[in-house]
């Protein structure tokens, strides 16, 4: 393998599951580097982070500003040709499925490579298997477009995808890999305004990359949506 690998890894109150991530990452040789975006987080995820100090990157903010924010500095603080983003809160990651999401790109197979994870314990999130985390891509393609992350929060999967709209993409499945739920990171009041601001910013991000596809009507629709989850939000306090 010639290509250089950055891995990124944005996080945000993840003590439970960021050390076993990047262990597995570290182990597994292949990283020209790992950068842990710590956004903000109030556990002790900065204190999981201390016992990899010599072997790692991390890039730390007080407050929290979002997973495009995170994945943008990440993106700023690296220096490989490819970048594999992971996301903080997988659970059962191997060294054989890092090889298996890097093998398409590196091959000149595929432009991008999106790994479909099993999501909150129901195996598949089909038909939105397009918004996982877990990528590989050229560094090259994005960073002209890392203000668009910032933009969007968690929407950034969107804009990654529509980069890539006329590129090659393949989707692989890593079936023993998971994705913890809210609900399990967080007391279920805080889950759920979680759940709403993330349907929000994907609203944003689809409404922001596809405006000029949309008709009148549509966009209107997004709106009406767009204030029911503000009123949401503020219902949920």
């Amino acid at each position: 393998m010639t290509n250089t690998i950055s891995v990124i890894i944005p996080v945000y109150n993840e003590e439970r599951t960021i050390s076993s991530i990047v262990e597995i990452v570290r182990t597994w040789g292949k990283a020209h580097e790992i950068i842990v975006v710590n956004d903000g987080s109030t556990d002790k995820t900065d204190r999981a982070l201390k016992q990899f100090a010599d072997t790692i990157t991390v890039v730390s903010r007080k407050i929290n500003k979002g997973k495009g924010w995170s994945m943008a500095e990440g993106v700023r603080a690296s220096s490989g040709e490819l970048v594999m983003f992971l996301d903080g809160d997988v659970v059962g990651l191997t060294h054989k499925d890092l090889d298996t999401m890097i093998a398409p790109v590196v091959g000149k197979k595929a432009d991008m490579v999106i790994a479909v994870t099993n999501c909150w314990n129901v195996k598949s999130f089909s038909p939105y298997d397009g918004i996982n985390g877990e990528r590989v891509l050229w560094r090259s393609s994005i960073i002209h477009r890392l203000k668009d992350f910032e933009r969007v929060g968690n929407g950034v999967e969107f804009v990654i995808n529509d980069i890539h709209k006329n590129k090659r993409v393949k989707t692989i499945k890593l079936p023993y890999v998971f994705i913890l739920s809210k609900v399990e990171k967080a007391a279920v009041p805080e889950a759920m305004k979680q759940y709403v601001v993330e349907a929000g910013q994907f609203l944003k991000a689809i409404v922001q990359i596809q405006t000029n596809d949309l008709s009148p009507k549509t966009k209107r629709v997004f709106r009406i949506t767009q204030s029911y989850i503000k009123q949401a939000l503020e219902y949920l306090g």
